[in-house]
């Protein structure tokens, strides 16, 4: 090391020591990593060397080698851990600073989204993801000959990342890597290659257009937090909580033994059930900017789930006294990364008071029952479960009851002006969508369910009559034309009547 370091003008070391590392291993780790500490006590303690970088590059070197063999010798020993194998893959790649070859076990597990990050990473050369800065600051390591940086491997890592990212349903990030291929078919005048890769772009667009007018659900992952660990696993497409809690106690399991693997199903610091699987989570502005379900699914970072409380001390409550608490997670990395799970770095909790409770309710049926409203193939089972959790006077936490929890002159004045007339104006939303909901119900159903949407309109009518007598309130009056639409106009129309828009 000493004499290469001089032939080099003292500027480094150049050693080649990956292909000891496999014969050492499995036979002699201790004892090879005894003769590292002694080279690096060597290196310490030359004294022509002390002013120099030297005894540094040693230390730098030898801690290299002695994390490449621990991260190899784990992972034979995790090799049916997905997860953890990941880990050490990142961790061996950073020790080599060079390529890492992740991609291939994301592939065998399904991973799709994960293997095309990590080809993304690979090549490097274009931001498309936050997380690409940590490869800008990676250098050429000399001792890795058998990694050769060329052209032709570019476009390997970025024809395998194209691939990746179709079978991920990423079609939008298809373009961007596009992009990067084309100039180089078109220097080379590859012109079968370059029909190829417009033929791929038009398909993809052509899916994203398809995603867009028909609303197709595009699978594009499931998140989970893991505890005690404090991580965020993403799964593929609708994976369930049934099915990652399975498969990891199975896994500790065989590895610790079943007795000695416990899964926490109804504690306050842990509590699976309570996560509700519609976020992640988004500021205020967030969903203007993120219209698409790509975009609500892309470069993620924070989630979100929520647990009920009351000031007595007990989860449940009656509607006046329940509160609820958002825990807000944000990950060191944006999904989707090269790994699956990525840890969890900053916790941030926002309690919601009764009346911010019920805003945030009825704001989540409304937009529900508007999404089902705007598809073009409309759900007529969630349509109808949706309303009926509307404008059903049985429902406990419809909007309704939350009401005539807040809003009657006796209660309205014991909170904030501004807090009731947001719930106000969440409640005049709610009625109109469940108006536009109603009408589009009696378009839908067949005449063996008249009487059940009779029902529906009779709640909606008694719905509007006990908002008028408790709230005495001039803002009820903008949704009477929505009911006179529904109760009047519409039923001479009859039912099962095909749906349509005049241009």
């Amino acid at each position: 090391m000493r004499n290469n370091f001089e032939y080099t003008k003292r500027k480094t070391i150049i050693i080649a020591v990956s292909q000891l590392i496999t014969d050492i291993v499995l036979s002699g780790r201790s004892r090879f990593q005894k003769y590292l500490f002694i080279i690096n006590n060597f290196a310490n303690s030359d004294r022509t060397m002390k002013a120099t970088a030297f005894p540094t590059e040693v230390k730098d070197l030898t801690k290299r080698i002695c994390t490449v063999l621990m991260a190899t010798a784990q992972m034979k020993e995790h090799e049916k851990d997905p997860e953890m194998l990941i880990d050490l893959q990142c961790s061996l790649a950073k020790s080599y600073a060079s390529i890492p070859d992740m991609a291939n076990i994301h592939v065998k597990n399904g991973d799709f989204s994960e293997a095309a990050m990590c080809y993304v990473h690979a090549a490097a050369l274009v931001k498309i993801t936050p997380n690409i800065d940590e490869e800008g600051a990676v250098k050429e390591d000399a001792g890795m000959m058998d990694v050769h940086y060329s052209e032709e491997v570019l476009l390997e890592l970025l024809e395998q990342c194209v691939d990746s990212l179709w079978k991920a349903k990423l079609y939008e990030i298809i373009s961007e890597i596009s992009k990067l291929i084309i100039p180089i078919y078109e220097k080379h005048r590859e012109s079968e290659k370059l029909t190829q890769v417009y033929r791929t772009l038009q398909g993809a667009y052509t899916k994203i257009l398809e995603s867009y007018a028909y609303k197709k659900k595009r699978l594009l992952g499931t998140f989970f937090r893991v505890a005690f660990m404090e991580y965020i696993y993403k799964e593929p497409k609708l994976t369930g909580l049934s099915e990652i809690s399975l498969r990891l106690v199975k896994l500790y399991g065989e590895k610790f033994g079943m007795v000695n693997v416990k899964k926490i199903q109804d504690t306050d610091e842990v509590n699976a059930k309570e996560f509700d699987p519609k976020y992640p989570y988004f500021d205020d502005k967030e969903p203007t900017e993120r219209k698409t379900e790509f975009g609500r699914n892309h470069n993620i970072s924070r989630f979100v789930f929520e647990a009920p409380y009351t000031l007595s001390g007990k989860k449940q409550g009656c509607t006046e006294e329940q509160c609820k608490c958002h825990t807000i997670l944000t990950t060191s990395k944006s999904f989707p990364y090269v790994k699956k799970r990525i840890p969890i770095n900053c916790e941030q909790q926002i309690n919601l008071k009764p009346i911010d409770v019920a805003t945030d309710e009825i704001k989540d049926k409304t937009a529900d029952l508007q999404n089902i409203c705007s598809s073009v193939d409309v759900d007529m089972i969630q349509l109808q479960l949706k309303l009926q959790g509307c404008v059903s006077m049985q429902v406990n936490a419809g909007p309704l009851v939350y009401a005539g929890a807040f809003l009657n002159d006796s209660q309205a004045s014991k909170y904030p002006p501004k807090k009731v007339n947001e719930l106000k104006d969440m409640f005049r939303k709610s009625i109109q969508a469940c108006g536009i909901a109603l009408e589009l119900n009696e378009w839908l159903i067949k005449e063996d369910q008249v009487e059940y949407h009779e029902g529906l309109k009779s709640n909606f009518r008694d719905m509007r009559i006990l908002q008028e007598d408790t709230m005495h309130s001039p803002w009820i009056s903008n949704t009477l034309h929505v009911f006179c639409a529904i109760s009047g106009t519409l039923s001479n129309r009859g039912y099962g009547s095909p749906r349509y828009t005049e241009v």
